[in-house]
């Protein structure tokens, strides 16, 4: 029963953790860029996913870790540069906002 509670305990820290580095990942995107980034836990979700696929093709998580986040690196730069970049001199309100203007 001890063992049962002491692993939840380490899940919910795992959890939290994730989630803190998320939010410290917004905060300081928004805080640096002042642009509010919502596609921060897209990237986020990406990156596992392809850590995932990487693991399951070659079975070497080691390798997953090396390429799953310069392939986000990389596509993320490429976003930017091609989407979001277009819109920093808008105001806030539009970061959210931009596609329900009538």
């Amino acid at each position: 029963m001890l063992e049962l509670y002491l692993f939840q305990i380490l899940n919910g820290l795992g959890l939290g953790m994730i989630y803190f580095l998320i939010a410290v990942g917004l905060t300081i995107i928004f805080g640096l860029l002042n642009f509010v980034n919502f596609a921060h836990g897209a990237f986020f979700l990406l990156g596992a996913y392809i850590c995932y696929t990487v693991v399951s093709l070659t079975g070497n998580f080691w390798l997953s870790l090396l390429f799953a986040p310069l392939l986000v690196a990389a596509l993320a730069w490429l976003i930017e540069r091609l989407l979001i970049q277009r819109i920093y001199h808008l105001p806030h309100i539009s970061d959210i906002t931009l596609h329900s203007r009538h």
